[in-house]
């Protein structure tokens, strides 16, 4: 299991959907949830990208759906993790992992 920061930096990557980094943010995020306890499910579908997030003509789309074991749902966390295809700066934080 990770620390926030380094988890972040460790995801902050170009990673178009069909990408090599998309995966690897795919099974990043995968791992990190089940190590919090989460059992970790997928749902493909077809994905098409169109400007400004240029990618694949055709790619597979994958959500990622986290539940913990016999806890009674109250809320919903939902966030994209792909399409991010923008530079990555690094910047000094005054933070550390959590």
């Amino acid at each position: 299991m990770k620390g926030y920061r380094s988890l972040l930096e460790a995801i902050s990557v170009s990673r178009l959907v069909g990408s090599a980094n998309h995966a690897r943010v795919r099974d990043l995020l995968t791992d990190e949830l089940r190590a919090r306890g989460f059992v970790v499910m997928e749902q493909r579908f077809a994905a098409r990208p169109s400007p400004p997030l240029w990618g694949p003509a055709a790619a597979e789309g994958v959500s990622l759906i986290a539940v913990r074991p016999r806890a009674r749902v109250t809320v919903w966390l939902a966030a994209h993790y792909d399409a991010k295809g923008q530079v990555v700066l690094k910047l000094k934080s005054p933070y550390r992992d959590g």
